[in-house]
């Protein structure tokens, strides 16, 4: 059975005193009100050649990448450098790759 692809979410920031940003397909990514934009891989990288700053990954801790194969980039393996960050909306915080520990861990360096 196929597993559901993982869609790839960042943060981003956009540049000063440009908040507004569409991208070629179509979608306008709004920075207004929050400051940021959460946006899949795709339009991030769209986003980032525009000027904005890609910040960390985000999504909910089902969602957290591992190491290995990833499952939405066909033939791509995944590799973290020490204290990759990533933002667990379902934690509500930033959580870290522990290269030592080889699992995320909180500031604290505690297994989260």
């Amino acid at each position: 059975m196929a597993t559901a692809a993982r869609l790839r979410t960042y943060r981003m920031f956009p540049p000063a005193g440009h908040n507004l940003f569409t991208v070629q397909r179509g979608a306008t990514f709004d920075a207004t009100t929050n400051g940021y934009v959460d946006a899949l891989a795709q339009d991030a990288e769209a986003l980032q050649h525009a000027g904005w700053t890609r910040v960390t990954e985000i999504g909910p801790t089902a969602s957290r990448p591992v190491p290995g194969q990833s499952s939405d980039i066909p033939g791509h393996i995944l590799q973290f450098p020490p204290a990759y960050p990533y933002y667990d909306t379902t934690l509500g915080y930033t959580i870290y790759w522990s290269v030592n520990k080889m699992t995320w861990v909180n500031f604290q360096h505690t297994v989260v």
